[in-house]
């Protein structure tokens, strides 16, 4: 699966799995890179506690998002908080056919 595809399912099921409210999703492409950022309405701030316990289910979605993005990160907002990612157009392989 391509870094892109990895990072914004990982956003949007986090909002799914901890802030339960709605959210919004925005893909802004821009110098060579993809900014991805999904607003939601929950005050919780993300907590990246690098590797899940291997007997665990789940709590690897900001593993996964540290590990094929450049940078990212969240802020707050007004209601709310934005997390968000930077991609860039090198890290992305070409898709496989066959």
């Amino acid at each position: 699966m391509e870094p892109a595809c990895i990072a914004v399912t990982e956003l949007v099921n986090n909002v799914v799995a901890h802030a339960h409210t709605p959210m919004t999703v925005r893909l802004a492409p821009r110098d060579g890179a993809l900014h991805l950022a999904v607003r939601d309405h929950s005050p919780r701030q993300p907590a990246f506690t690098g590797q899940a316990p291997l007997d665990t289910a789940g709590g690897r979605g900001l593993l996964l998002i540290d590990t094929v993005a450049r940078s990212w990160g969240s802020s707050r907002v007004p209601g709310g908080k934005v997390v968000w990612c930077v991609l860039h157009a090198d890290d992305e392989t070409p898709a496989q056919h066959g």
